[in-house]
């Protein structure tokens, strides 16, 4: 099988407005769910809501 020529590895950009990136990351700390329906909940992956969380002080007052 050949190597994967031309297919970008890089992870697509979020579509979630900074708003809904705080709700989810409220929603991890709070434990209200389990990771992996949050994460499902908010349409991404259970490393992706991770990343948020540990960027999360640093993005708190972002843009809306």
């Amino acid at each position: 099988m050949p190597p994967l020529m031309g297919l970008s590895l890089m992870a697509k950009p979020s579509e979630l407005s900074s708003r809904q990136t705080t709700e989810a990351v409220l929603a991890l700390l709070r434990r209200e769910e389990p990771d992996a329906r949050i994460a499902r909940a908010f349409e991404n992956s259970d490393q992706t809501l991770y990343r948020w969380r540990d960027d999360f002080p640093a993005t708190a007052g972002g843009t809306r």
